[in-house]
């Protein structure tokens, strides 16, 4: 269909833009790494999703259902989400997820940890008002103990909140919110903490993050990059995407679309990677089975394509030739090329 626009306007930028997000998309499929691996003891048939780094332990949301009920959330036609938490083997697996003593742990999600301060922030919805809020507890680790959970101040009851995530410096948190001053649906907000402990003023994170359309699950790597879900920019696989942009100090540039295998047709969201690691965990809707999943990678994720042509002394493509690539990690690829030498 895009080939038979740009037969009619040959100019069209954005008919030229679509194929080449076309071709981007189809050669990332040929390559044999990096991969995701489905975190099968985490996830069941019912939504997973938006998991936490609780130091090496992950916290992650899920509406699986803990007893009968005959309560549903009228969002998802799931019972309502409750936070559970999986703890690390000595062999880098994951145990059985179980549920935290959170409050009355029911519709709530989407947790952030700060080890400093020993403090959890997490979200929770009121489905009679379509609200939700931020919430932070804090943990106590002799007992296990969670206190009563309180708002942030700054957090209005009269807006909605959503999906924090603090930086690892403790510093800055970033969430989703449809306050006055956003440019459509959730739009993405920073927030930093004063030297006095308390939270400074709700920051937009420009249009180069935000548009008219939903913004949501941000995380961070490190002190400069954004990791972002939208459904809104012009560049996309479909659903929600995950895209990042760095920050310049003075707001964000640099947008970047993350390729498969982290973005897909279906919503892919909340990516985080683990501290000091190229290790690191998202969620994906990609097996239509079963929802939300949530998905192990071990690479980084941002990434460059290597594409190449191989060809003899007289300039003729070579097919079936053998492709060797290394990288400063010691990671391999091997490819074969295609008929018309490419690889």
């Amino acid at each position: 269909f895009i080939e038979k626009v740009l037969e009619v306007e040959p100019s069209s930028s954005e008919g030229k833009r679509i194929l080449l997000l076309i071709d981007s998309f189809e050669n990332s499929k040929m390559l044999s790494y990096p991969k995701l691996f489905p975190a099968n003891a985490l996830n069941t048939a019912s939504s997973d999703y938006a998991a936490g780094w609780f130091n090496n332990d992950l916290i992650l949301s899920s509406s699986r259902s803990k007893e009968k009920t005959l309560f549903k959330d009228g969002r998802t036609s799931e019972d309502f989400s409750s936070l559970y938490l999986s703890i690390e083997n000595l062999y880098g697996d994951f145990g059985p997820a179980i549920p935290l003593p959170i409050d009355n742990n029911k519709n709530i999600g989407v947790v952030s940890f700060d080890p400093q301060k020993n403090r959890l922030y997490f979200t929770k919805c009121n489905n009679r008002k379509q609200k939700c809020t931020i919430l932070q507890t804090d943990f106590d680790a002799g007992t296990f103990h969670f206190s009563c959970p309180v708002r942030p101040t700054f957090v209005q009851k009269k807006y909605h909140y959503g999906h924090p995530f603090l930086r690892e410096d403790g510093k800055v948190m970033y969430f989703s919110a449809t306050l006055p001053d956003g440019y459509g649906g959730n739009d993405i907000y920073s927030i930093t903490l004063k030297a006095d402990g308390s939270w400074g003023l709700p920051i937009n994170a420009g249009t180069e993050v935000n548009t008219a359309f939903d913004e949501v699950f941000p995380t961070a790597i490190g002190d400069s990059i954004l990791i972002f879900s939208s459904t809104g920019h012009n560049i996309g696989y479909g659903g929600l995407d995950l895209y990042t942009a760095r920050n310049k100090g003075t707001g964000f540039e640099r947008l970047q679309l993350l390729l498969p295998p982290y973005n897909s047709s279906a919503d892919d969201f909340s990516l985080s990677l683990r501290k000091n690691s190229t290790k690191g965990i998202l969620t994906s809707n990609r097996n239509t089975s079963t929802g939300d999943d949530l998905y192990f990678f071990d690479d980084y994720p941002l990434r460059r394509l290597v594409s190449g042509m191989v060809i003899n002394p007289d300039s003729v493509p070579l097919e079936g030739a053998f492709v060797k690539c290394n990288d400063s990690e010691y990671h391999e690829w091997n490819y074969i090329t295609t008929e018309n030498g490419a690889f």
